[in-house]
């Protein structure tokens, strides 16, 4: 890794398992300096509980408690359908056109509404973040797990500002696949030409 990363215009991240300490510093402190922070898929995972700063840096938590009390579950294998919450933000919208629609019913919301949207087939997907900051939600996912339950969470991209920079996290992209995906790779690149 660069020792310094404030001459880049953006720092992907995409670490499995551990964070190392001095990535994570270096990480936090690039984005609260006025640098732009996308953190990828397993950026937010278990193994990264045991880091000093990195959940409250991120404003989330992963409740260790049952899935169906609201604890932090993956789910691998699933056809997750990925639908646009925020059709004017640029991010979800620039380059971009949603081919399908998907019902779909927002947190808190009463019924099922059609959203623009996508499929990322036979991907890994996160439950139950969650979400101690406010922040703005881009898309959220739904998928149908091994024992038919449906799951809907309007967590699956967002953004915020950090500091004197900007955060976005994307929960899609575990699989190869994913990152064949025209739409998701434009939202990607979407995260990085954006200017909060």
């Amino acid at each position: 890794m660069p020792a310094i990363l404030t001459n880049f215009r953006a720092v992907i991240v995409y670490i499995h398992k551990d964070l190392d300490s001095i990535p994570e510093v270096a990480f936090i402190n690039y984005a609260q300096k006025g640098g732009k922070l996308l953190c990828l898929h397993h950026s937010i995972s278990s193994a990264k509980r045991k880091n000093r700063s990195w959940f409250s840096f991120l404003g989330i938590d992963l409740p260790k408690k049952d899935v169906s009390e609201g604890g932090y579950k993956y789910v691998g294998d699933v056809d997750m359908a990925v639908v646009n919450l925020a059709p004017q933000h640029f991010i979800t919208s620039h380059k971009i056109t949603y081919a399908t629609t998907i019902a779909y019913r927002q947190e808190g919301g009463q019924k099922e509404s059609q959203f623009p949207g996508f499929v990322l087939s036979k991907t890994e997907d996160f439950l139950n973040h969650q979400l101690l900051s406010p922040r703005t939600i881009l898309l959220g996912f739904k998928f149908t797990d091994a024992v038919g339950k449906v799951w809907m969470q309007d967590r699956s991209a967002w953004c915020m500002p950090v500091g004197k920079g900007w955060l976005f996290y994307s929960q899609p992209g575990h699989a190869v696949s994913d990152f064949e995906n025209p739409m998701y790779t434009q939202l990607i690149a979407n995260a990085i030409l954006y200017k909060p």
